[in-house]
């Protein structure tokens, strides 16, 4: 929860006061600090205006989650990552929690279950209404009429890794006048139970890839008279009245992360329910309101939720004998004048017998764009003609962001005037100072090879257009090379590579600085920089090492070699055969450039060698069109020739289990830092590094059980193979890491 300090001269007396400055701090992942003018609002009463402060929040980072989520371009590229105050709504909590949990849903269900299709649905219907079980949709499902809608029995779990939708007729009890509070009654998942016979227990999550389409004609999930239900990271496309939560209770009853895009009425609309969290949901393009706590709720905690361009009724919204429900740190992102904010609505004075909404608490939330000059309904309001029992319910630390001076201001609590700090206005200002010029190391290597690039990653915050650079100083403060980047306005992260135009020599503590300043600026002319060591291992030797070889063949059958080798220049690497007497019998060469790398010998059998044991392979490294004195370095082997060949590496369960215990990570990848820890790999094997069409990108050898690469190694986006050659092994273990 936010907290606050206020300094104040003095206790105001509201009435009468033309002009009184409050100089606070809202100390949270959202901080303010500005001076607020008091003015009048246009309703009655007075409000506090100041100046809309710079955003520090990473947009990058959330442009980069919300894409990891598999939202489309049109809804990230939006007000949601762009605009005047796409930093701010980038450093609110509500903002970076929704992008993160979007982003963390798994990619598809690996856990047990059923597994529901097309196929196999119609047979399965009575277990899924029954009571207990795990049930998995897959593939693309069509529910083309009422009576295929799914119901959903006590004790189940759902998993949506697929796509369900409803391309029936228009139903009864779904669509009537525009704005009833009881417009859906069908959904394609339901949990419906009855007033003595409760369903109990169930769970509905959804994967990445997940979608449900209701065509704008059925909710996405329709519950009624459910203890504990959860909904979990589903994608919601063109439901109407998308989650219609009707008289259901329970301390685990929550609706969490997911995405409801272009949905008809309400996204999430709950009436008669107790105690249920609503908490980090996205709601987009809604088409009448975002989050509706209707009818008789009690202790709903609505939290850090988003909602964009939603709903042309209300963002966030109490009625009829709602109580004690908590609205906090929310945040609603209007895109069309008029449209509606927050609001506490009251019940209907028509009803006499509805008692009035109480005790309900908007804190902490945030509009933004609330730009409409006619409309109260765009910031935070009570609705002034309808029954609220306005003492018990509490406004508190609000924002409203605005980029037109002559928006509406409304003051919600106007039955206390003395009442101040129910909502700020925060007024753009383009002359608004930016935010710091700040940079820190977020990943960097403790050593490096000589001859190879050093990757830095950085995070920084840009007041403008400057640019990020990373120098390099030998450990007696001479300059050796530099890489740069030009980043804009804003936080974000980027990786620089700074190259060896001649070996730097073995040695410790080589300086790393890096800085941001102005395009084009010199080293003096730095706005924030810092700096670390780090060490240059051995040089690059002309050496070479058997990674893999065949311990038997038959007669006839090619003798291939794998090795690593490490070349000062242009040299070739060689593999030659000779008899268990002695004899040349057969080699096969490949040239090589310099640096480190692998290569795989083909050494055929011009006529079929004799059965035997102990033919000795060498391979070496040499100067191009060399002699066998003329070798660098060079290595031995022993094989057998037979007439049938005897499997003498380690089993297929062998390698499972030594792959089982393999990881890498993250995967899919991105940026930053790919991780593998290797335990159990043996020392002095070696790791090859492909792209899909085969070529090698490197090799490097196993020294621990910890090995790391950096992104500027996948020069784009694809599958790329990890081939470890353990030594106990004569087949390689092959990884698979996707690069998005």
């Amino acid at each position: 929860m936010v907290k606050t300090i206020y300094k104040l001269a003095k206790k105001p007396s509201v009435l009468g006061l033309n002009f009184f400055l409050l100089s606070f701090m809202i100390i949270s992942s959202q901080t303010v600090s500005a001076q607020y003018t008091l003015v009048n609002a246009n309703n009655t009463g007075q409000v506090y205006q100041g100046t809309a402060p710079a955003g520090t929040g990473n947009v990058t980072d959330i442009r980069n989650k919300l894409f990891d989520a598999g939202l489309p371009n049109a809804v990230v590229n939006t007000r949601l990552t762009q605009g005047h105050f796409a930093n701010n709504i980038a450093q609110t909590d509500a903002m970076k929690e929704t992008a993160s949990a979007l982003a963390n849903r798994p990619a598809t269900y690996t856990g047990s279950g059923t597994v529901i299709n097309p196929s196999n649905l119609e047979s399965q219907r009575n277990a899924i209404a029954g009571n207990g079980g795990t049930f998995i949709f897959r593939g693309t499902i069509n529910l083309n009429a009422g009576n295929k809608l799914i119901k959903v029995g006590s004790n189940t779990t759902i998993w949506v890794d697929g796509t369900i939708n409803y391309t029936g007729p228009v139903l009864p009890g779904t669509i009537p006048d525009e704005y009833s509070v009881s417009d859906v009654l069908r959904g394609v998942f339901e949990v419906k139970g009855s007033n003595g016979n409760r369903k109990n227990n169930v769970k509905i999550f959804g994967t990445k890839r997940s979608k449900i389409n209701g065509n704008k004609r059925v909710a996405g999930v329709y519950s009624k008279w459910v203890n504990n239900l959860e909904i979990e990271g589903i994608n919601f496309i063109t439901c109407r009245n998308v989650l219609f939560i009707n008289n259901t209770y329970g301390q685990n009853s929550r609706l969490e992360a997911n995405y409801i895009y272009d949905c008809a009425r309400r996204a999430i609309h709950l009436k008669a329910s107790n105690n249920t969290l609503v908490k980090n949901n996205l709601m987009v393009k809604c088409d009448v309101d975002g989050v509706d706590l209707d009818a008789y709720v009690n202790g709903i905690k609505c939290i850090k939720n988003v909602a964009f361009d939603a709903g042309s009724r209300w963002q966030y919204w109490t009625e009829i004998a709602a109580k004690n429900c908590v609205t906090d740190g929310n945040i609603g992102i209007h895109v069309r004048n008029g449209d509606g904010g927050f609001q506490e609505n009251g019940s209907e004075n028509s009803r006499p017998q509805e008692p009035p909404t109480q005790n309900n608490s908007w804190i902490n939330n945030h509009v933004f764009y609330a730009n409409d000059a006619n409309s109260y309904r765009q910031g935070f309001s009570f609705h002034p003609n309808r029954k609220i029992d306005r003492p018990s319910t509490t406004f508190r630390n609000n924002i409203v962001w605005y980029t037109n001076s002559n928006a509406y201001k409304n003051n919600p609590k106007t039955d206390d005037l003395s009442i101040l700090n129910d909502v700020y206005y925060n007024l753009y200002n383009p002359n608004t100072p930016p935010p710091n010029n700040t940079i820190s190391i977020a990943s960097s290597p403790a050593s490096v090879t000589s001859g190879e690039d050093l990757s830095i990653t950085v995070n920084y915050t840009s007041s403008g257009q400057n640019e990020v650079v990373a120098i390099v100083n030998s450990p007696t403060g001479t300059w050796l090379n530099n890489a740069k980047q030009t980043v804009s306005v804003g936080s974000g992260s980027v990786t620089l590579n700074v190259s060896q135009a001649t070996n730097w020599a073995v040695g410790n503590n080589y300086k790393l600085e890096v800085m941001i300043r102005p395009v084009g600026g010199s080293y003096n002319d730095k706005l924030d920089s810092k700096t670390t060591n780090f060490n240059v291992a051995n040089t690059i030797t002309n050496s070479i090492t058997i990674t893999n070889s065949p311990t038997d063949i038959v007669q006839g059958q090619n003798v291939n070699v794998t090795v690593n080798y490490s070349s000062i220049g242009q040299n070739e690497v060689v593999a030659i055969v000779t008899s268990p007497t002695g004899t040349w019998l057969k080699n096969a060469k490949q040239t090589v450039s310099n640096g480190p790398g692998t290569a795989t010998l083909s050494v055929n059998q011009p006529t079929n060698w004799t059965i035997g044991n102990n033919y000795k392979l060498e391979v070496m490294i040499r100067p191009v069109g060399g002699s066998y004195n003329d070798k660098l370095d060079s290595k031995t082997t022993a094989f057998n020739v037979n007439n049938s060949l005897t499997n003498r590496s380690a089993s297929k369960g062998d390698i499972a289990a030594k792959e089982s215990r393999i990881l890498m990570y993250p995967n899919p990848f991105r940026n930053g830092r790919l991780n593998l820890n290797l335990t159990g790999v043996s020392k002095n094997s070696s790791i090859s590094v492909y792209d899909i069409k085969g070529a090698i990108i490197t090799t490097r050898k196993v020294k621990t059980d910890k090995m790391y690469f950096n992104s500027n190694l996948f020069k784009s986006k694809g599958v790329y193979l990890f081939r470890i050659h353990d030594t106990e092994f004569k087949n390689p273990i092959v990884l698979k890491l996707i690069v998005q």
